[in-house]
């Protein structure tokens, strides 16, 4: 029964290691034009921290009037900031945590308590000026939308970690925690970190540095038991 249970152990740790998740360079020298096509896409820049030459919005203590609420977008050093309405509807102070997406739009995340991030519902427009772009929009510009209302950007319908994660980010351990409905965000490999992954592929990833496979065995033909 022991080395019954040992081989079982084996087993269940293997195809854990073989599930893990590996960086996406590790994709490159098997697939280099690949790889090179996904680096510049908007896939690989989804979500990325904020700085310099990712924050695509004007931050230059630029403001957005909408619903009677006047937000504030600007810096203090290297923090990107937003003075907006909150969860109880009074103006606060929130610090970008990661920018959204790169065109014809990008969003911004704000972190609130229990582990929350937030996509703000005031988005730059990322399209050339002459296309009408190079300004802040809201995105129900046409509705009444207030710290009351699910869809405003502290609600559940803007929440990244119950909305957005599964589909925007890789190997995500939300660490939720039901009783005091808490999330610690916990990623081993992710594109919320700037490090977008591809899936299970531990073993795949080897292979590159394995020597080679030795050759398919041939086929036999049809009733003749001779090799073609």
């Amino acid at each position: 029964m022991p080395i019954i249970r040992l081989i079982a152990l084996a087993l269940f740790l293997y195809s854990v290691a073989a599930t893990a998740f590996t960086g996406s360079s590790a994709c490159r020298d098997c697939h280099g034009a690949e790889y090179e096509a996904w680096r510049s896409s908007h896939h690989q820049l989804a979500m990325q921290p904020p700085g310099p030459d990712t924050v695509l919005g004007d931050f230059d203590d630029t403001e957005f009037t909408y619903n009677g609420v006047t937000t504030r977008f600007y810096r203090r050093g290297d923090n990107y900031l937003v003075r907006t309405d909150g969860e109880d509807g009074e103006l606060a102070e929130f610090e970008v945590a990661y920018v959204f997406g790169v065109y014809p739009l990008q969003q911004y995340l704000l972190p609130l308590d229990r582990g929350r991030l937030q996509a703000l519902s005031i988005a730059w427009d990322a399209r050339p000026a002459a296309q009408g772009g190079q300004r802040w929009f809201h995105l129900y510009p046409d509705e009444v939308i207030d710290h009351r209302d699910p869809l405003h950007w502290t609600g559940p319908y803007q929440n990244w970690n119950s909305r957005c994660a599964e589909c925007h980010s890789t190997d995500v351990r939300k660490n939720y925690d039901p009783d005091t409905r808490t999330s610690t965000r916990a990623t081993k490999k992710s594109a919320s970190a700037a490090k977008p992954v591809t899936g299970p592929a531990t073993n795949i990833s080897r292979w590159p540095g394995m020597a080679p496979s030795p050759a398919p065995p041939r086929r036999l033909s049809h009733g003749s038991g001779a090799a073609r």
